[in-house]
């Protein structure tokens, strides 16, 4: 089983070229679209690409965990808090699909899955709203240890991480290791002690996982602090059979220095050095590292790349656990009950011991899921972007399964709103695929409901007339220009839009502007609204439900029983979706409020925007005048 590790350090010049040349895009908009708290998980090798991401998304400020996929399963409890990455070189093990079967459990922000291997396993689970950046590596697949996808990932994650930080990544990596590191005699040294930095931490689990997996030696490791706290111990009782590994950055060199001048001179230091800066230190210790591994492998005399997996190992590498975890984990609520309950309650681990609380909660889900599925509706008004048409559909308009589902509904008489914070190009997309017929059936209500028409009028939207009060709001945030250079704004009628000119600062641009918006007073006036993509600023006395109260008129000239269905994306506070899905009968296809009787998400895990839409709409029967949904 395995690889000479010869043949693989061989290939190391192909994989990080190829590394360095792989499209990263899908990655980059993933981590920087809206950043978030992340989880990275991995297994084995995997786990020390999975600490370099960590080290680098907390280095631009926000926090990560890394854990492996049972360690994913026992934090279950922040998942629906962040997002999640998983990163796999063959997307085939059960732990990695165990561990994105377990993470859409819970409801996270979003998932990516990485992976090495294109048409895996893991891609066949991907649900529709998650991202999976697969490729195969030109090298081929690893050998018992990890080393050209670990490699790989090293560079991939430090060219997405340097899109953000923007600090240049070298290309001058020393694709050898001096022998003059090694002590003269390693035979009898059993064990590493390896102390490391912020830069050279995912080296040192790499090495301890080496180390170990190649039965190599045994393996102590932590930080350059940490071993002063009573680690150092060891070597005053154990020093003639230990050696440590010192790992080197420009980052901690002097505390390195001064750590390793104090130990006594006798004992054992094997010194891994870099002069490169970040994440170029991280990846040039990373190969260096490979060289030393293949050298202590000679010394000892194993292959470390093939060095024989015993029977019991097969076999606790495909143990079958995941029935044993679900046993002792029986929930409260059904995996239903928790999907829809933990969208409204964010923090529904820390009520999950409160049975009372939880049982009411159950209570409401019941009576909305009812009312939703025991009434007649006439109308059905749907946000747009986020909820009608996805964000790589943008420029381009609904799908034709949209589109399909829009006729259906007006070939039946059904009246549908639109409700968007877009002007003329929603009607452009709508008036393409919709036949003209129906447009006097769909009523718009452009601009976050500040101009509504029907899909026929030919006059609408106006761009014409800007509200007076609207333009004086305008200037007082270009006053602000630290907060506003990033940002580019367009001022309609009744609506300033406000979108970002950098995706990598939209983050703290927003903060910066919603603090302008309320200094200077302007809730009262205005609604601040948000969606996925840019900020909206209208009139107190407009909003979406303006469209719920025009459609509503219209149904009432023939029906004194009015049922209108509402569907967006945004349900949450400061969402630009929030009054309409505050709405009786309302359901949302991503964020929801906290009220108990509007705005659920009964949703799959995994599935949302414009899928959500179509999952709903494949449980309705559609009759003369009217229609119901059964969820």
């Amino acid at each position: 089983m395995g690889k000479p590790f010869d043949s693989e350090l061989e290939k190391i010049d192909t994989s990080y070229e190829w590394a360095f040349n792989i499209d990263i895009k899908q990655i980059q908009e993933f981590i920087f679209n809206d950043i978030k708290p992340l989880i990275i998980v991995g297994s084995g090798g995997s786990l020390s690409i999975c600490n370099l991401i960590s080290v680098m998304h907390k280095n631009i400020g926000y926090n990560a965990t890394v854990v492996s996929p049972l360690g994913l399963f026992n934090s279950r409890e922040i998942i629906n808090n962040s997002k999640v990455i998983l990163i796999s070189s063959s997307g085939k093990n059960s732990d990695i699909l165990f561990a994105y079967k377990e993470a859409c459990r819970n409801n996270p922000i979003d998932v990516l899955t990485v992976c090495m291997k294109s048409k895996s396993k893991l891609s066949a689970l991907i649900l529709p709203s998650h991202s999976i950046w697969e490729n195969d590596i030109p090298t081929g697949k690893d050998g018992f240890l990890a080393t050209n996808t670990l490699l790989a990932y090293f560079i991939i994650f430090s060219r997405v991480y340097n899109e953000f930080i923007n600090i240049p990544i070298s290309k001058n990596f020393n694709i050898s290791l001096p022998k003059s590191i090694l002590p003269e005699n390693l035979s009898g040294i059993n064990t590493f002690s390896i102390i490391y930095g912020k830069w050279s931490e995912p080296v040192a689990l790499d090495l301890e996982s080496k180390i170990t997996e190649a039965a190599l030696g045994n393996v102590q490791f932590s930080d350059y602090r940490n071993f002063g706290h009573g680690r150092h111990h060891w070597f005053a009782k154990r020093k003639k059979d230990t050696s440590i590994i010192a790992l080197i950055t420009p980052y901690d060199k002097s505390l390195a220095e001064k750590t390793l001048k104090i130990l006594p001179p006798d004992v054992k230091v094997i010194i891994i050095e870099t002069g490169l800066l970040g994440y170029s230190g991280s990846i040039d210790l990373l190969i260096k590292s490979f060289y030393f591994i293949n050298e202590l492998g000679k010394d000892r005399g194993i292959d470390p790349g093939r060095p024989g997996v015993p029977e019991f190992g097969k076999r606790l590498y495909n143990l079958q656990y995941i029935k044993t975890l679900r046993d002792i984990n029986k929930r409260i609520l059904s995996d239903n009950e928790f999907n829809s309950i933990s969208k409204k309650l964010t923090d529904i681990n820390a009520f999950l011991h409160d049975t009372v609380y939880i049982n009411q909660w159950k209570t409401y889900y019941d009576q909305f899921k009812n009312k939703i599925n025991h009434t007649d509706f006439q109308a059905v008004i749907f946000d747009y972007d986020g909820t009608l048409c996805s964000s790589k559909n943008r420029f381009s308009g609904p799908s034709y399964e949209i589109f399909d589902l829009i006729n259906k509904l007006l070939i039946n008489n059904i009246i549908i709103g639109i409700a968007t914070g877009r002007g003329k190009s929603v009607k452009t997309d709508l008036r393409r695929k919709i036949p003209k017929s129906y447009w006097q059936k769909i009523i718009v209500g452009y601009y976050n409901g500040t101009d509504i028409s029907t899909l026929a009028d030919d006059n609408s939207p106006n761009t014409k007339n800007t509200n007076k009060e609207l333009k004086l709001l305008l200037d007082y945030f270009i006053s602000f220009n630290i907060q506003t250079n990033n940002v580019s704004f367009k001022l309609r009628p009744n609506q300033l839009t406000i979108e970002p000119k950098d995706k990598n600062t939209w983050i703290a641009s927003k903060m910066g502007l919603k603090e302008i918006f309320y200094l200077g007073n302007n809730n009262s006036k205005f609604h601040f609204l948000e969606s996925c993509h840019s900020i909206d600023i209208i009139p107190i006395n407009y909003s979406k439900n303006l469209v719920y109260n025009k459609c509503k008129g219209l149904i009432m000239d023939n029906n004194t029983e009015v049922n209108i269905l509402c569907i967006g994306d945004r349900g949450d506070l400061n969402g630009n979706d929030f009054k309409l899905l505050s709405n009786k009968y309302s359901l949302s296809v991503d964020t929801v409020s906290s009220f108990p009787d509007s705005c659920w998400n009964f949703l799959p895990p995994g599935i949302k925007g414009e899928v959500g839409v179509l999952h709903y709409f494949s449980k309705i029967k559609i009759q003369k005048d009217q229609f119901t949904i059964k969820i």
